[in-house]
């Protein structure tokens, strides 16, 4: 039995402080809560510095060993051969030395913490872990029956803090995954539709979305869930559907908000023309729809952690490749306001060409030119100037009108053509 003088537990304790200090700095987080994380580590380096304090010399040389052999920053590696060398020279004077034992351990643990990833994910934090438990351990079980009662009763609350983190959070997800799955469910849908152009729809769907991810996202914050944000990999689950739950609410709200100051009406063909003004005014609901799938894709990406479970990861790929797919469209209805005011004319005349296709007589491009019609469109008034079969078109061999045509940019005839094909459907 290794007695350890009262005078000398508050060294002990500092020393474990100050190396979880150290340990955060180097930019372990067993939970990724910054304050929580600096919190554990403080406590967890403490009482490993307590007990190590009557460990034998042969396992803080030995522990401190393995550390030094794996360790991945080189600058670490004389720190970890003084701690090799401490344990020998601990075992060679056969004397008490706690604080030299403390500050061994404390060496050894600053070197366990940054040996990188070996073998598969999470293998450097199991022998991490378990080195400073068996130091722990070690030393435990060479102090009084007082001090091993105590260090029990510490290990029981946190096993048991463990418990109620994992029961909390399997609680709050349980009551949250009716409202996230109708909420996605509800979401898409509403996706599908806006760019259907069902706008009216799309928008009391985005309000029914909202208001699932809000829900989910109580369900996930709720009193018995907070002990979850101390359990390692517990926490990271929990912080992961929080806050994509979070962040789903706020976006699909935004963009419902958006979708109210779209005013359909203006934008309907009177008389055959169509108000550029209109056209020009989806621009800041686009982009503030926009910005909230923008948000929504960045908390995702801080949601996603390297400790989630497959099942879980793999949902967030999904989420994360969808949300890229419907970035690009965004970025391409953008880029089509952008140039849709001067293809419906507003500086000056602009006139198209639109081909018909037939399937009698199959081409690559899906069949061969039947006829053809010229659009006019002046200011937003849209005009059919002309319309034929394609042989006028091979006998007119109107040079100053192919010519004009040459001259339309590619990006404005492919939009041309579309809008054209839509005014005729409409």
């Amino acid at each position: 039995v290794v007695r350890v003088r009262s005078a000398v537990e508050p060294v002990l304790l500092a020393i474990g402080v100050l190396t979880g200090v150290a340990i955060a700095i180097q930019g372990v987080e067993p939970t990724g809560y910054g304050p929580v994380d600096a919190t554990l580590l403080m406590a967890a380096c403490a009482g490993v510095s307590w007990a190590a304090a009557s460990a034998p010399w042969w396992l803080l040389t030995s522990v401190a060993g393995v550390g030094t052999l794996l360790a991945e920053n080189l600058r670490l590696l004389p720190l970890g051969a003084i701690a090799v060398f401490g344990g020998l020279w601990v075992g060679y004077t056969q004397r008490s030395q706690p604080i030299e034992r403390a500050l061994i351990a404390a060496a050894t643990m600053l070197v366990l913490a940054d040996m990188g990833d070996r073998w598969f994910f999470g293998a450097t934090t199991l022998v991490a872990v378990g080195a400073s438990l068996a130091l722990a351990v070690g030393g435990v079980l060479r102090r009084p029956r007082r001090d091993r009662r105590t260090a029990t009763w510490v290990a029981a609350g946190a096993a048991g803090l463990v418990v109620l983190g994992t029961a909390g959070l399997a609680i709050g997800v349980a009551a949250a995954r009716e409202d996230l799955r109708d909420g996605n469910r509800t979401a898409r849908r509403a996706l599908t539709l806006l760019q259907q152009g069902e706008f009216d729809l799309a928008r009391v769907l985005f309000d029914e979305a909202a208001t699932d991810f809000r829900a989910s996202s109580t369900s996930l914050s709720r009193t018995w869930t907070h002990a979850a944000r101390l359990v390692t990999v517990v926490a990271q689950h929990r912080t992961a559907g929080y806050e994509l739950a979070s962040a789903a609410a706020s976006s699909t709200q935004i963009i419902e908000q958006e979708l109210r100051s779209v005013d359909l009406d203006a934008l309907q063909i009177v008389d055959g023309r169509i108000d550029i003004d209109a056209v020009r005014a989806l621009r800041e609901p686009l982009e503030g729809m926009q910005r909230a799938i923008i948000e929504l894709d960045s908390a995702v990406a801080s949601a996603d952690s390297a400790w989630l479970i497959d099942a879980v990861e793999a949902r967030i790929i999904d989420l994360d490749d969808d949300l890229d797919d419907y970035l690009e469209l965004g970025e391409t209805s953008l880029a089509a306001l952008e140039v849709a005011p001067q293809i419906l004319g507003e500086d000056g005349e602009r006139v198209y060409v639109v081909m018909f296709l037939t399937p009698a007589e199959a081409r690559g491009a899906g069949g061969f030119m039947g006829n053809y019609a010229e659009l006019t469109v002046t200011d937003g008034l849209i005009e059919m100037t002309a319309f034929g079969r394609h042989t006028a078109l091979s006998r007119r061999g109107d040079r100053e009108r192919a010519v004009s045509y040459t001259h339309l940019r590619a990006h404005e005839t492919i939009h041309a053509i579309s809008y054209a094909v839509f005014c005729l459907k409409s």
